[in-house]
């Protein structure tokens, strides 16, 4: 007998769902649902994140809320939410308003709670940190509110942890930005420039606040972003209460430029001459330039000597051959003839406080090496170990009198002067070099001030001068550096 093939039927049952215990079955509502259910109904207890908890001990994120109401009492009414990162649970507090006839105070205790419009799904869930943003919309116990203000110490934190929370990422928000210019074909930088009455002055290339927005809407390049995001966008350049909008157009300029650089398999670009590849050299470096020479103290205005100039470079890991020198100052240093060059220049020379506090901490590291007393081995005698040691009265008066040197100068004795008049060497060696040295270095100045007067241009002039003396107008180095060319 030859048996048939049975056919198995899997039943799929629908699994198992427990209505979460109210007020009336005799339970009280403490702690999360799922906490609630391990309890009553057995199933497994939630897992406590304890890394989680020490990584964020004590940290919260703070912001301003108002009610979304129709009623004027309620659009009067201030409150205050706290956010703590441990353990994900909030906190509101009304602020008392006078003559509103409702009392400040705790309006919701410490807890974990649903949002109920949560930005990222359709199903309501616990809230998480990055629902709290400038702008979002919250519902929170059945009411709804709006973020209109973050604290200070929040932001910074948000942004010091960028993956974290992504609408704190600058870097993000200017790939969007530079996305719509190059899709859009828009010079950002003119249309910047005819919003600024100043574009032509050294004190122009920034906009307030409410220009640079409208700016922007206008362009139709910030209609992807919230306001949290075009909030951190304002941050990273904001100087006081204006905004350098020719430092957004620098970011942009070099993000296209790194991402052309990573289409072409990471090849860089080389330019027709030495200045065209020092220009692609520093718009591919992720520095800043135009922020560098702006903030750096030694800096006025829209001018840098060629000096600071140098030296920045350096800094960053840029040299400058001679020929390099020679075409900047050709191109982008104040002509002589102007008549602003010689407040300028007292301007960008003049002593600054880290200044003077850098020379007393080099001659307090001078007087720190040097030997507090003479040695057993120095053949000096002790007269003049003893005149070494113990400056005159007289001396110590060549102090200027801002006290701004600390220690004296070396003081020579009588019999070291006598001394060096009267040695010569025995084996020929001519002390003397030193002093020729000096006498040539002389003659060379004199030789190129005398040159200089004999030339005719005046941007040749500059060439002889010392690079302390050359204003170096860094804006249009770098509107060179930073140039629009996906249109």
């Amino acid at each position: 007998m030859i048996q048939g093939n049975i056919e198995i039927i899997d039943e799929k049952h629908p699994p198992v769902v427990h209505p979460i215990p109210g007020f009336g079955d005799g339970f009280l509502a403490i702690g999360k649902p799922e906490e609630t259910l391990a309890t009553v109904y057995g199933q497994p207890k939630v897992h406590v994140d304890s890394e989680k908890m020490q990584r964020n001990l004590n940290r919260k994120l703070n912001c301003r809320i108002k009610i979304i109401s129709n009623n004027d009492i309620d659009k009067t009414r201030k409150f205050m939410l706290t956010y703590y990162l441990e353990n994900d649970s909030i906190q509101v507090f009304e602020e008392t308003v006078r003559n509103s006839g409702i009392g400040g105070g705790t309006f919701l205790k410490r807890g974990i709670y649903i949002n109920e419009l949560p930005p990222d799904t359709d199903e309501p869930r616990y809230f998480k940190p990055t629902d709290i943003y400038l702008g979002n919309v919250i519902c929170l116990n059945g009411v709804t509110f709006q973020i209109t203000e973050m604290d200070g110490t929040s932001v910074r934190f948000c942004e010091a942890y960028p993956d974290e929370f992504p609408m704190s990422d600058t870097f993000r928000i200017i790939n969007i930005l530079a996305s719509e210019c190059v899709s859009k074909k828009i010079d950002i930088r003119t249309m910047f420039n005819l919003c600024d009455p100043y574009r032509n002055e050294s004190e122009g290339g920034f906009l307030l606040k409410e220009t640079l927005i409208k700016c922007l809407d206008d362009l139709g390049i910030t209609d992807s972003l919230n306001d949290q995001e075009l909030f951190t966008l304002l941050r990273r350049f904001q100087v006081g209460n204006m905004y350098a909008y020719r430092e957004i157009c620098d970011m942009l300029s070099h993000v296209y430029y790194a991402q052309m650089q990573y289409a072409n398999g990471g090849r860089r670009t080389r330019g027709d001459n030495e200045l065209q590849a020092l220009y692609l050299t520093l718009r591919g470096r992720t520095t800043q330039w135009r922020r560098v020479f702006r903030k750096d103290s030694h800096s006025y205005k829209e001018y840098i000597t060629y000096k600071l100039l140098e030296s920045l470079l350096k800094k960053h890991g840029v040299t400058l051959t001679p020929s390099l020198k020679k075409s900047l100052i050709e191109k982008y240093a104040l002509p002589l003839t102007n008549p602003e060059t010689k407040s300028i220049l007292s301007n960008l020379n003049r002593e600054h406080p880290e200044d003077a506090i850098l020379k007393k901490y080099e001659k307090k590291v001078e007087h720190h090496h040097a030997p507090s007393s003479p040695l057993r081995a120095d053949v000096r005698s002790s007269t003049r170990a003893e005149n070494t040691m113990h400056a005159s009265v007289e001396e110590n008066s060549l102090l200027d009198r801002d006290s701004t040197l600390l220690y004296a100068p070396e003081f020579v004795s009588p019999i070291k002067k006598k001394r060096e008049q009267l040695y010569k060497s025995v084996l020929g060696r001519d002390k003397s070099r030193k002093q020729k040295q000096e006498m040539d270095k002389l003659a060379a100045k004199l030789e190129q001030q005398v040159q200089a007067e004999q030339l005719g241009d005046p941007q040749k002039k500059l060439l002889l001068l010392d690079s302390k003396n050359i204003i170096i107008m860094y804006n249009k180095l770098c509107d060179d550096i930073y140039v629009n060319d996906w249109l």
